[in-house]
């Protein structure tokens, strides 16, 4: 099978290939190699072992919810094996290894320095199911994905590899979106509790050692935390989003009360130690009047408690923050638009997307109307110097979710399309998602479709992983962890 479509080009005035090949740094290794000839004379297996026994691979998962794994050893020309420290044994052989959820054994072939190990780690008790499927040979890497609770399934945040084997897991006490690794080598994501927008003052950004200890909230200050974005910056800053109530406004126009509440998007910068550098309040720079009447619906059937008992509505919905140089680089979901803004006074440079103001970019080849250039996208970022990357949901548009990227030039007032990724497994996008570049191509996550898909620098798909239901696939950065800090990680949550 392969990604049908995967890109579709017109007038594109750069290859999507040239342009990864300049963006990307090169892939960190993932596996291990067994390197002595022993290897290719033997193999285990087990009902539940994920992946398949690979001579180069040695580190692999499998459920023990009985306490106990059935393994299958199959070795011939004389190799020794010795599986969870028993005895050593010539050949081919069956053994039950008493193994709690959690927990790990190695099987060690051969003797002294000729010797491979082979690392089994059982999956946590609840652990949810997911499927994975290679197309294409792609560079290793790693990338973490949140979730939530689901009947007899608690919500999980899981760093992958590409070969889709999970190799950390932590189980929250909430639903956990946003995941990522920082630059210090610990893991965060958002606490969420199925509110939409950010009115519960529980909500806070948590982040974790690898070993799982706590070690501080982020919230923003002033205001309760919304748990969409958390982007931190070189310098170790982080950029994080809160929503406001306004004044009651008269709704009846739009389908809503005589007196409503509107929360606006109020922008935070923090130092890694929780000073506030600067706060951003975007009442006076976005306006209900950029809100796409399509969105009047849902908005109205979402509102929460405000002051003095006066209901709110989100009719912005701000689910992305990017810096770029002197500006921000913001998503609104509800107005179907990105906008460029002055990082110190919010004043909007440019927009693309949505409705037509005075401040819009002109599109440039992009194969959609101008006027449905987006449907509900999430994601924004810059990569290299002017190259925007959105994953656009396309929800209520005659096509299928896609990442698309353009080439800004704001002297001319143009975005330009390059090119866009979309894999035919994804038939919606009603939520979530996000895209990525990743070492030798781009990182997709498809939102609610429960579908991640890795693409080759020429837009084909390489992979599929399909887990639960995350809001962003978020890859980690060449040299923020290891493999070996990963499983120290979990060493250490095993004895605890």
């Amino acid at each position: 099978m392969s990604g049908s479509r995967s890109i579709r080009r017109r007038r594109a005035p750069l290859v999507l290939a040239a342009l990864l090949a300049a963006l990307i740094p090169l892939a960190e290794t993932v596996t291990g190699g067994a390197g002595a000839a022993q290897a290719k004379r033997f193999s285990f297996s087990a009902a539940s072992l994920y992946p398949g026994f690979k001579p180069g691979r040695n580190f692999y998962v499998a459920r023990c919810e009985s306490g106990r794994l059935r393994i299958r050893v199959r070795a011939r020309g004389g190799v020794l094996s010795r599986v969870a420290g028993g005895r050593g044994r010539m050949g081919s052989y069956r053994t039950a290894v008493r193994v709690e959820p959690g927990h790990d054994f190695r099987i060690r072939v051969g003797k002294g320095r000729r010797a491979d190990d082979y690392q089994v780690r059982c999956l946590p008790d609840g652990f949810p199911g997911w499927r994975f499927e290679r197309l294409r040979r792609f560079p290793d890497g790693l990338f973490v994905l949140g979730s939530r609770a689901k009947p007899g399934h608690p919500p999980y945040v899981a760093i992958f590899d590409h070969d889709g084997v999970p190799r950390w897991w932590y189980r929250s006490k909430t639903r956990a979106i946003n995941a990522q690794v920082l630059r210090a080598g610990t893991v965060v994501w958002s606490r969420a509790y199925g509110d939409g927008y950010g009115r519960d003052p529980r909500q806070a950004q948590e982040v974790h050692t690898l070993s799982g200890r706590l070690v501080r909230l982020i919230r923003t200050k002033g205001s309760i935390n919304d748990p969409h974005e958390l982007f931190e910056e070189p310098n170790g800053n982080v950029l994080l989003q809160s929503y406001v109530p306004a004044a009651p406004v008269d709704l009846r126009a739009h389908g809503g009360p005589q007196r409503g509440g509107i929360v606006f998007p109020r922008l935070q910068e923090q130092t890694a130690r929780g000073r506030v550098i600067d706060t951003l309040n975007l009442r006076s720079r976005l306006t209900i009047n950029e809100t796409n009447e399509r969105w009047w619906n849902p908005i109205l059937r979402n509102p929460r408690p405000g002051p003095r008992g006066i209901r709110v509505f989100d009719v912005i919905h701000t689910n992305s923050i990017e810096p770029w140089g002197k500006q921000l680089v913001v998503s609104t979901r509800h107005t179907d638009a990105v906008y460029g803004l002055n990082r110190r006074t919010g004043a909007i440079l440019w927009k693309l997307g949505g409705e037509v103001t005075p401040r819009s970019l002109t599109v440039v080849g992009d194969p959609e109307p101008e006027r449905q250039l987006f449907g509900g996208q999430h994601d924004a970022r810059i990569y290299g110097k002017n190259v925007l990357t959105i994953f656009d949901n396309s929800q209520d548009r005659p096509r299928p979710p896609r990442g698309v990227l353009y080439r800004l030039d704001l002297e001319a007032r143009t975005a330009t399309y390059v090119g866009q990724l979309v894999d035919r497994k994804a038939k919606r996008g009603n939520c979530c998602g996000s895209m990525r570049a990743i070492p030798g191509g781009w990182l997709v996550g498809f939102g609610d479709t429960t579908l991640v898909t890795g693409f080759t620098k020429k837009g084909k798909v390489a992979f599929r992983l399909n887990w639960g239901n995350s809001y962003r696939a978020m890859p980690v950065k060449r040299g923020h962890l290891t493999l070996r800090e990963l499983n120290r990680g979990l060493e250490r949550m095993e004895g605890r």
